[in-house]
């Protein structure tokens, strides 16, 4: 499947590396369950990185060379009270970071999770 900017008819062009920096986040527990919340936060937090990743990891791989940095979450970790969909979804996301290093740390891709903690 073709790039989603490629199919419509845009192009990225040129890039040299990404950020993955999105976080939604609304305070849930498993007693106050709100699957559209939950669904949102997977999909803005786990599925998203997929969805950017679709528009740079063909030229990537083409030129053996980029940086991905991806933010996960202390949350990540461990299942946390009130945090049912984000430390979900952030663990996802670091699973995810550390498939792609594990992947690609012999090319030119250089891939990072950070994990942002709390105050």
């Amino acid at each position: 499947m073709k790039p989603l900017l490629r199919r419509l008819g845009m192009a990225l062009g040129h890039v040299d590396g990404l950020v993955f920096l999105a976080g939604a986040y609304w305070p849930m527990s498993a007693l106050d369950w709100d699957g559209a919340a939950a669904l949102a936060m997977a999909d803005i937090n786990f599925v998203g990185a997929f969805r950017v990743l679709n528009q740079v990891m063909p030229q990537f791989l083409q030129r053996d060379a980029g940086h991905i940095v991806i933010t996960g979450s202390l949350s990540g970790f461990r299942g946390l009270p009130g945090s049912i969909g984000y430390g979900a979804s952030k663990a996802g996301v670091m699973a995810l970071a550390e498939s792609l290093y594990a992947d690609l740390c012999r090319t030119g891709i250089q891939v990072q999770v950070v994990n942002p903690g709390f105050h």
